[in-house]
């Protein structure tokens, strides 16, 4: 599904590199609780009946310091989960290869990418090592929780998610287990314990890294630890490490501004769509004209049978809740041609119109006034409190936007994320007097603790890669998480060190999606360049490029209504 296929290699330079055990973060033997016999972490659907057939992977803990040397200071060790399916046909000469696969987030475990293994397996024909591990303070490397609080438990206010009201106690709560050491569960930490994995299990492997979203930037964070082992890193929808001088702001802050690009090439495949009815001045004014549309809707907010549906149901001005609504839908393939169709919708407001949005968005703000809070589930449910400390302590801009700022994101966009939530736990977190946190501190409950870490001085490092080393990135030209343009700065960042990148785009595709254009999530094509990129020794001129000439095609439109209008309150 792609009308265009584009991917970008350098220059490949040829070298040769003596793979050494050698390590900052592992001086001595590190202890190992396995490996023993495991399934998969969730239940899955496989012909398997006897315990051998079950068990395909085997698992271990791997003992690692708290704190590394130079992060911080404690002898106190946590457990660091790693998961591994051994190849059946490793190679007769030379070293055995083997693929880390990193999750997402950050915050979440690994269950996810045994079936991107699953996936991988027999394109590799067996000739890999397979490596999945939990990320320190997710899953079951430590999770980051405070117990003693009772924060994020199935009887607090939010359940699974954090309050406001909670953070105080909980940030206590850490400090107490962890002796104020916030550094320890910082990306340089993660990026130790992957050091650490490798020199244990596969010192004298030839070491693949495949990131996925916030995986990419533990990646990068890798790479800056120049470990000889590594020969590939592979970047799946990136999450860019960004500094004042680059084009772009890839911090978590500033996702609202980021997105623009996403949003104008799909509002610009829905112009060249037939099925897509919005109706566009032209295809160089797309964003321009629904933003037109959004303020015609705000003001006419009394009048405008569609924007009262909004309004009513959003409880805000009706622009603000249409962003909200469709901000939650562009981003994933079975429902951004929805959120299309309401656009278009909204534009008409015929009857039947007024029907779809009032049907469509009913679910989207209801609240049945009852309390309900869910139990956390630490395989399924990421740990809000990794997510935070990392995310405020190394990807949130600094200075914090202001409101001021943070409005006109939200404003200039017509897929929107409401994020004052983040800012007023990016304040309590850190503490910070700056203006973004002075704005809101009539609104903050009164909280005396802090966890975050600064920003360590190998951050700034150059991305440079060691000369027998490689690089391939997949972008989606319609990722509303991690937008295209992050993944060509990185290109930009990468390009001319070790034997080159190769950027491949997915005009169509979504985060962490491949070329998929339906519900069905295949990347056939995805894949197969993995594994070519693995197969090869991470020589780009010998991958095999020849699926990109057949990507399925994307449509951006209905035929019909996608709704029912039938279907619910019929009074408008």
């Amino acid at each position: 599904m792609r009308s265009f296929a584009r991917f970008v290699c350098a220059s490949a330079l040829v070298a040769a590199a003596t793979l050494a055990a050698t390590s900052s973060a592992t001086s001595q033997a590190l202890r190992v609780n396995g490996w023993y016999p495991c399934g998969y972490s969730e239940e899955a659907a496989f012909d398997a009946v006897t315990y051998e057939e079950i068990t395909v992977f085997e698992c271990a803990e791997l003992e690692v310091s708290l704190c590394y040397e130079g992060i911080c200071e404690s002898d106190d060790k946590i457990s660091f989960f790693v998961k591994r399916l051994e190849a059946t046909n490793p190679p007769k000469d030379g070293p055995r290869k083997a693929l880390i696969l990193s999750q997402g987030g950050p915050g979440y475990a690994s269950p996810v990418m045994e079936g991107t293994i699953e996936s991988l397996l027999g394109l590799l024909n067996g000739t890999v090592d397979f490596y999945t591990f939990d990320h320190r303070g997710t899953g079951r490397s430590e999770f980051l929780m405070c117990d003693a609080a009772q924060a994020l438990t199935g009887g607090s206010p939010d359940g699974s998610t954090i309050s406001l009201d909670e953070i105080s106690s909980c940030l206590k709560d850490v400090n107490f287990q962890y002796d104020a050491h916030a550094e320890a569960f910082s990306v340089e930490s993660a990026a130790h314990d992957i050091e650490s994995l490798i020199n244990t299990f596969i010192p004298e492997h030839q070491v693949y890294f495949a990131g996925y979203s916030y995986g990419t930037y533990l990646a990068q964070r890798i790479l800056q630890l120049q470990l000889p082992q590594l020969t590939g890193y592979i970047f799946d929808s990136v999450d860019a490490i960004s500094f004042k001088d680059d084009p772009v702001e890839s911090a978590n802050s500033n996702w609202n501004e980021a997105i623009l690009t996403s949003s104008r090439r799909l509002l610009e495949y829905c112009y060249d769509d037939t099925n897509c009815t919005i109706a566009f001045n032209s295809r160089e004014t797309v964003l321009e004209d629904v933003l037109a549309l959004y303020d015609e809707l705000d003001k006419n907010a009394t009048t405008n049978a569609c924007s009262k549906i909004l309004a009513d149901a959003g409880k805000s001005d009706p622009s603000v809740a249409l962003r909200v609504w469709l901000g939650g839908l562009v981003g994933d393939l079975s429902s951004r041609n929805e959120a299309l169709a309401m656009i278009a919708a909204v534009q008409r407001c015929n009857k039947d119109d007024q029907r779809s949005v009032k049907n469509a968005i009913s679910d989207v703000f209801s609240e049945d006034g009852s309390y309900s809070a869910s139990p956390l589930d630490i395989l399924a449910d990421p740990s809000e409190l990794l997510y935070n400390v990392v995310v405020f302590s190394e990807r949130w801009a600094q200075p914090a936007p202001t409101r001021k700022e943070r409005q006109q994101f939200f404003y200039d966009g017509p897929f929107s994320t409401d994020d004052d939530l983040y800012t007023h736990q990016y304040c309590m977190f850190t503490g910070s007097n700056e203006t973004a946190c002075k704005e809101l501190a009539d609104e903050l409950p009164a909280n005396t603790e802090t966890f975050y870490y600064k920003r360590d001085k190998n951050l700034t490092k150059p991305l440079t890669m060691l000369p027998h080393a490689s690089a391939l990135i997949f972008n989606g030209g319609l990722d509303f998480a991690t937008p295209q343009e992050f993944g060509e700065l990185l290109y930009d960042k990468l390009d001319g060190s070790g034997k080159g990148v190769m950027m491949v785009n997915f005009d169509y595709g979504v985060h962490c999606g491949g070329e998929a254009v339906t519900g069905n999530w295949e990347g056939p094509c995805h894949d197969a360049l993995i594994a070519s990129f693995v197969l090869n020794d991470g020589g780009l001129d010998k991958i095999d490029t020849s699926c990109m000439e057949k990507l399925p095609t994307a449509h951006f439109g209905y035929a019909t209504d996608p709704y029912d209008v039938s279907v619910g309150d019929e009074s408008l």
